[in-house]
């Protein structure tokens, strides 16, 4: 009995009554993602997330879970199936599993991140060291939980990133339309970086008529940057301006200015507008030269 209760405390019980099996949605019955819930929760729309979880009881567990909770979930059977399944609907939120066999979760993360800049994506992992953090933020993930993880802490995990996206969402503006956006530009609203136009309040990169639409961190990184142009900025500014009081690894920082260099420098390995001060952070430099290779 202890130990039964030690596992319903952990979450980690496997509930079958009060569970509406259209909740949760299979190949096998594919049906669309506002299906009839068995228990939304009340004041709150249902949460939509793709699940690209190897089978077994872990997902079988976190199916149950979350479906009592009121959340419509699509769970795939064969893991390549997440981009037929993501251009059907566009879901609140991706899990991937990265110890699927023969299925790349960075490799998918990257591809969705290019798809949705805003869609927030967990990932989960065998390794628990830095460097597998660093690698799936750097990927493109919001989220990355190494084995073994309790599922009350990434129901959480998930929670948190919807919270985010949505107060996000009503802190900033929708992007302003591509047609003539360039010619009315002023340096009060927006601030050329190469041949990018960035607009720190709508988060948006263009270039003619090519828009993208930065993560938050990666734009409350590059607005901190653009707003003291030739002024060095220390790497603990740039955490507390990207981050807040939120704990986050030593490097993510570091992580964040790898993604933006991939966002916004014509080669990302020779920076010429966001580059490294030694022993100090980073600095933006606006009409740099293109550096050399030595």
């Amino acid at each position: 009995m202890k130990k039964l209760c030690e596992r319903v405390n952990r979450g980690m019980t496997h509930p079958v009554e009060g569970v509406d099996p259209r909740a949760i949605h299979r190949v096998d019955n594919p049906a669309p993602l506002s299906a009839p819930l068995s228990a939304p929760v009340p004041g709150q729309p249902p949460s939509r997330w793709l699940l690209v979880l190897r089978p077994g009881d872990v997902r079988q567990q976190l199916c149950d879970r979350l479906a009592t909770q009121g959340w419509s979930l699509q769970v795939l059977e064969v893991a390549t199936d997440w981009r037929p399944r993501l251009q059907q609907e566009r879901p609140d939120g991706v899990l991937l599993d990265s110890g699927w066999a023969g299925f790349d979760a960075l490799d998918a993360c990257r591809a969705l991140r290019a798809l949705d800049a805003r869609l927030p994506i967990v990932l989960l992992g065998g390794g628990n060291e830095e460097i597998d953090h660093v690698i799936a933020l750097e990927s493109g993930a919001d989220d990355y939980l190494a084995f073994p993880w309790g599922l009350r802490q990434l129901q959480a995990r998930m929670r948190a990133l919807l919270r985010r996206q949505e107060a996000a969402s009503r802190a900033q503006p929708e992007p302003p339309p591509l047609q003539g956006l360039g010619a009315g530009l002023t340096s009060v609203s927006a601030v050329k970086v190469g041949p990018w136009w960035f607009l720190a309040e709508s988060r948006c990169l263009q270039r003619g008529q090519e828009l993208r639409v930065l993560p938050e961190v990666e734009a409350a990184l590059l607005a901190e940057l653009t707003a003291q142009p030739h002024q060095p900025v220390a790497r603990q500014h740039l955490r507390l301006a990207c981050h807040g009081d939120q704990p986050v690894l030593p490097r993510a920082v570091d992580a964040a200015v790898m993604r933006l260099r991939r966002a916004v420098e014509p080669d990302p390995e020779l920076p010429r507008y966001i580059q490294t001060v030694r022993g100090v952070g980073y600095v933006f430099v606006p009409g740099a030269e293109l550096p050399t290779r030595t």
